[in-house]
């Protein structure tokens, strides 16, 4: 096992924030104050802040991790394998791929206020079929609120119902057999 470093914080190379949570704060509080109420009771803010974490850390060099708000990594150079991710001073460029990361596409994404079509939700629940997805939405007691176009449109779902019943759900290994009993 390799031995580990920090390569600094979040606002070491942000210079604006302390936490990734912290840039999705300020690119929405230009929105008005209902939709960023909506983003948060309905769970919107945690999907956003959970891609947006991802993303980073898929911009990563093998073996460096962005571990809360630090990265750390590879202690000694020959452990490093970081071609491709270093500044003109040689130092990893952590700034440029935080920076490379689409922060608007996560939000609206994850926008509570969108109409997902049925391949949208299979997308954003992790659904391998629409058919899946749609016995899912079926399962959660949630209904179409509007249809596309034409013959070949697809029922429309709403963002927000679908985050809130996303987060409603109990996690692995919850034993929701023993719900009543408590």
């Amino acid at each position: 096992m390799a031995t580990t470093t920090s390569y600094g914080t979040w606002y070491n190379h942000t210079k604006s924030n302390l936490s990734p949570e912290g840039d999705i704060l300020d690119f929405i509080n230009g929105g008005d104050s209902d939709w960023r109420e909506r983003v948060e009771t309905s769970g919107a803010f945690e999907r956003m802040a959970s891609d947006y974490r991802d993303a980073v850390q898929a911009g990563l060099p093998d073996g460096v991790y962005l571990t809360g708000d630090e990265f750390i990594g590879p202690a000694y150079k020959d452990d490093q394998d970081f071609d491709g991710y270093l500044d003109e001073d040689g130092d990893l460029d952590i700034s440029t791929i935080i920076e490379g990361v689409d922060l608007a596409a996560i939000v609206e994404r994850w926008d509570p206020d969108a109409e997902w079509t049925t391949a949208e939700v299979a997308d954003r629940i992790g659904a391998t079929t629409i058919q899946s997805a749609s016995k899912t939405l079926v399962r959660w007691g949630i209904t179409a609120t509007s249809r596309q176009p034409g013959r070949a449109g697809q029922n429309l779902y709403s963002a927000e119902q679908i985050i809130a019943a996303m987060n409603g759900r109990p996690g692995q290994g919850a034993r929701t057999d023993l719900k009543d009993q408590a």
